[in-house]
């Protein structure tokens, strides 16, 4: 545009030479420095421009509505003609861009908000505005882009738990929650010696008075250690609806997640994916130059700035037993969250479901056993997986061995229940939503 400006106030001096006619040529020079100021003042109205957005929450269940808010305000003194501004979102919200029109008087805002339903889990960025401007004649045209670092973290829907949490295994029960360092460990009685039982809850004087192996008997269980293992790796799951098996069962997790927070119970997470950051679609209001440069849009700069190069996978599997603030990078992820109680910890393990996908992942299971063998106390664990196969129901009877308790949840396929290897472990299967036959 600015070239065609140039040629034509070329063409406008060469006319003064030509026509003799003083009121016509003064008539031309006045349309042409109406051109150029309009497109001068544009670019001076455009950078001036600051876009800021918010969320009425930053962190919501699948299902739910959040409110967005858009404020576009004009610093500069002089008005803006018109403005679209349009809302660019990842393709995976299922939701048509917003778009508005407006005109900016000097020192003045413009305020939208637009309601989004969230239709499935995940990290999304909200944070990138697509910005048109122009003259009263439409002479001058701009386009660009507003980067607004604003991230939405949706849950998954909590499934209520059908399978109960497995009883705890050993005669002593879990840890107790201890008030003091010796009131908790008082027992609570004696009773007779039965295999399986500890030497160290032995009653030697009482054993030596009575003739027979009698054991201290604690008190009742107070803490109840929940462990959920997730395994989420394709070749694990049936072929038929998989991914919607899939996502139930991370549903399933997320109701234990809710129901260990509603008995003040601590419980641990253990899966393996791929860390999923979904961002705003490529093919949005693209960033190209048509007239005079503008120094900037808000907090970022709105023309001229490439798009980021996307890094590729990092080919070693972290394995994270605590997630930061902020969102994880995109890559694959091995995530084995401690058992702890307490509204952070409950945040951490809803926002590991919340981003992480299904993935293929060889060393999970071996994994998944060491995180086991690492706790300090006896835990009910809930293995969740796709197939009751040999390894899963291995892994289910190495972790019963260890001493802990094990629930392997799998897929429903209206097929007999395998043959349980171990006594301590029992089989619940993962029955389909309500009208659906994933059969």
């Amino acid at each position: 545009m600015l070239a065609i400006w140039a040629r034509v106030a070329v063409g406008t001096a060469l006319l003064t030479l030509l026509v003799p006619d003083r009121a016509l040529v003064l008539w031309a020079w006045a349309l042409v420095a109406a051109w150029g100021l309009g497109g001068l003042l544009l670019g001076r109205v455009v950078g001036g421009l600051a876009v800021s957005q918010a969320l009425s929450v930053s962190e919501a269940f699948v299902g739910e509505t959040v409110t967005v808010h858009v404020r576009l305000t004009n610093r500069s003194v002089f008005p803006l003609p018109w403005v679209r501004v349009a809302q660019v979102l990842p393709r995976a919200l299922e939701r048509r861009s917003p778009r508005w029109l407006a005109a900016l008087p000097p020192r003045s805002s413009f305020q939208a908000a637009y309601h989004l339903r969230l239709p499935r889990r995940g990290v999304y960025r909200i944070g990138r505005v697509g910005i048109e401007a122009g003259d009263w004649f439409g002479l001058w045209r701009t386009e660009g882009r507003v980067e607004v670092p604003l991230w939405l973290t949706v849950f998954p829907r909590p499934l209520s738990p059908t399978p109960p949490p497995p009883p705890p295994r050993l005669p002593e029960g879990e840890r107790p929650r201890r008030a003091s360092p010796f009131r908790a460990w008082e027992p609570a009685g004696l009773r007779e010696y039965r295999r399986g039982d500890p030497l160290r809850l032995v009653a030697w004087r009482a054993t030596a008075r009575r003739g027979d192996l009698v054991v201290r008997l604690l008190p009742p269980v107070q803490d109840r250690v929940q462990v959920v293992v997730l395994d989420l790796r394709p070749s694990r799951w049936p072929a038929a609806h998989g991914a919607a098996w899939q996502e139930r069962a991370v549903s399933l997790a997320a109701g234990y997640v809710a129901a260990a927070a509603a008995r003040d119970e601590p419980l641990g997470l253990v899966l393996t994916g791929y860390a999923v950051r979904r961002e705003p679609e490529a093919d949005g209001p693209e960033v190209r130059r048509r007239d005079a440069p503008a120094r900037g849009v808000g907090h970022a700069a709105l023309l001229g700035r490439p798009a980021a190069r996307a890094l590729p996978p990092r080919p070693a599997v972290p394995a994270l037993s605590a997630l930061r603030a902020e969102p994880l990078p995109s890559g694959p992820v091995r995530i084995a969250l401690p058992p702890r109680r307490g509204a952070d910890h409950r945040r951490q393990v809803l926002r590991a479901l919340a981003v992480v996908e299904p993935a293929e992942d060889a060393g999970f299971t071996p994994e998944a056993l060491r995180a086991l063998r690492r706790l300090a106390s006896r835990a009910s664990v809930l293995w969740i997986a796709g197939v009751a196969d040999d390894e899963s129901l291995g892994a289910a009877a190495t972790a019963c061995r260890s001493g802990h308790a094990v629930s392997v949840v799998f897929a429903d396929l209206r097929r007999p229940v395998p043959a349980v290897p171990t006594a301590g472990v029992s089989l619940w299967p993962l029955p389909p939503g309500e009208g659906e036959e994933w059969l």
